[in-house]
Protein backbone atom coordinates (compact mmCIF):
# COMPACT_ATOMS: atom_id res chain seq x y z
CA UNK A 1 0.00 0.00 0.00
CA UNK A 2 1.22 3.52 -0.81
CA UNK A 3 1.30 6.60 1.36
CA UNK A 4 1.17 10.39 1.09
CA UNK A 5 3.31 13.29 2.29
CA UNK A 6 3.41 17.05 1.88
CA UNK A 7 4.65 18.19 -1.51
CA UNK A 8 8.08 19.86 -1.77
CA UNK A 9 9.90 21.80 -4.48
CA UNK A 10 12.03 18.66 -4.98
CA UNK A 11 8.90 16.94 -6.35
CA UNK A 12 8.58 19.37 -9.27
CA UNK A 13 10.40 17.34 -11.97
CA UNK A 14 8.43 14.15 -11.37
CA UNK A 15 5.11 16.01 -11.04
CA UNK A 16 5.71 17.79 -14.35
CA UNK A 17 6.59 14.47 -16.02
CA UNK A 18 3.48 12.76 -14.60
CA UNK A 19 1.25 15.62 -15.74
CA UNK A 20 2.67 15.53 -19.26
CA UNK A 21 2.31 11.74 -19.46
CA UNK A 22 -1.31 11.84 -18.27
CA UNK A 23 -2.45 15.12 -19.83
CA UNK A 24 -4.83 13.61 -22.39
CA UNK A 25 -6.27 11.07 -19.96
CA UNK A 26 -6.98 13.70 -17.26
CA UNK A 27 -8.29 16.37 -19.68
CA UNK A 28 -12.01 15.57 -19.15
CA UNK A 29 -11.71 16.27 -15.40
CA UNK A 30 -9.19 19.11 -15.38
CA UNK A 31 -9.68 22.79 -16.19
CA UNK A 32 -8.26 23.95 -19.51
CA UNK A 33 -4.59 24.71 -18.90
CA UNK A 34 -1.93 26.31 -21.04
CA UNK A 35 1.18 24.41 -22.09
CA UNK A 36 3.28 26.23 -19.46
CA UNK A 37 1.42 24.41 -16.67
CA UNK A 38 2.93 21.11 -17.80
CA UNK A 39 6.54 22.33 -17.67
CA UNK A 40 9.00 22.22 -14.81
CA UNK A 41 8.73 25.98 -14.36
CA UNK A 42 4.93 25.83 -14.43
CA UNK A 43 4.94 23.16 -11.76
CA UNK A 44 7.52 25.04 -9.70
CA UNK A 45 5.09 27.99 -9.60
CA UNK A 46 2.16 25.67 -8.84
CA UNK A 47 3.99 23.94 -5.97
CA UNK A 48 5.21 27.27 -4.57
CA UNK A 49 1.60 28.57 -4.53
CA UNK A 50 0.39 25.36 -2.89
CA UNK A 51 3.07 25.54 -0.18
CA UNK A 52 2.20 29.19 0.50
CA UNK A 53 -1.51 28.33 0.76
CA UNK A 54 -0.60 25.46 3.10
CA UNK A 55 1.31 27.87 5.35
CA UNK A 56 -1.83 30.06 5.40
CA UNK A 57 -3.98 27.06 6.41
CA UNK A 58 -5.96 27.17 3.15
CA UNK A 59 -4.67 24.02 1.44
CA UNK A 60 -2.93 20.72 2.24
CA UNK A 61 -0.97 19.65 -0.85
CA UNK A 62 0.22 16.04 -0.77
CA UNK A 63 1.97 13.74 -3.19
CA UNK A 64 0.89 10.12 -3.44
CA UNK A 65 3.71 7.62 -3.04
CA UNK A 66 3.72 4.13 -4.52
CA UNK A 67 4.87 1.05 -2.62
CA UNK A 68 8.53 1.84 -3.35
CA UNK A 69 8.20 5.44 -2.12
CA UNK A 70 8.22 7.07 -5.57
CA UNK A 71 5.82 9.92 -6.38
CA UNK A 72 2.88 8.51 -8.33
CA UNK A 73 0.48 11.47 -8.23
CA UNK A 74 -0.93 14.19 -6.04
CA UNK A 75 -3.97 14.87 -3.89
CA UNK A 76 -4.97 18.08 -2.17
CA UNK A 77 -7.38 19.43 0.37
CA UNK A 78 -8.40 22.79 -1.10
CA UNK A 79 -10.42 25.77 0.07
CA UNK A 80 -10.19 24.77 3.71
CA UNK A 81 -12.81 26.54 5.84
CA UNK A 82 -12.24 26.68 9.59
CA UNK A 83 -14.63 27.45 12.40
CA UNK A 84 -18.07 25.91 12.69
CA UNK A 85 -18.22 25.03 8.97
CA UNK A 86 -15.04 22.87 8.95
CA UNK A 87 -14.95 21.87 5.30
CA UNK A 88 -12.59 21.35 2.38
CA UNK A 89 -12.65 20.07 -1.17
CA UNK A 90 -10.55 17.10 -2.26
CA UNK A 91 -8.79 17.43 -5.58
Amino acid sequence: MGNTRLVTIDDVPVLAALLRANRDFLAPWEPVRGDEYFTGEGQRENVARAVARCEQGMQVPHVILDESGRVAGCINLNNIARGAFQSAAVG
